[in-house]
C-alpha cells in the first residue's frame, strides 16, 4: 500500500502501531486506495485517541468534581 499512495513504508507502519497521528494528506491517500472517504479514517484516529486519554487519564479524570446543574429560582 506504502509504495501505491507514494509514502514511506515506515509512515504506515508507524499509523498503524499508534507511534504517528494520521495526516489529512494521508487519510486522502488511504482513502483513494481503499475507495472509502477521508474523513471516515480521521474520525477512526480521532476516536482512537480519545480512548488512548481516557485511558491515560483515568485517575485526574475520577478526582474530577462534575458540575451540577443549578436550576433558576422563579
Amino acid at each position: 500500500m506504502a509504495r501505491a499512495i507514494e509514502v514511506p513504508q515506515s509512515r504506515i507502519h508507524e499509523i498503524v502501531k499508534g507511534l504517528r497521528r494520521i495526516s489529512a494528506e494521508t487519510a486522502v491517500r488511504i482513502s483513494a486506495f481503499f475507495r472509502t472517504d477521508a474523513q471516515s479514517l480521521i474520525n477512526l484516529h480521532i476516536d482512537y485517541d480519545i480512548i488512548q486519554a481516557k485511558e491515560t487519564m483515568a485517575d485526574l479524570l475520577a478526582r474530577i468534581h462534575r458540575f451540577d446543574r443549578v436550576e433558576a429560582r422563579a
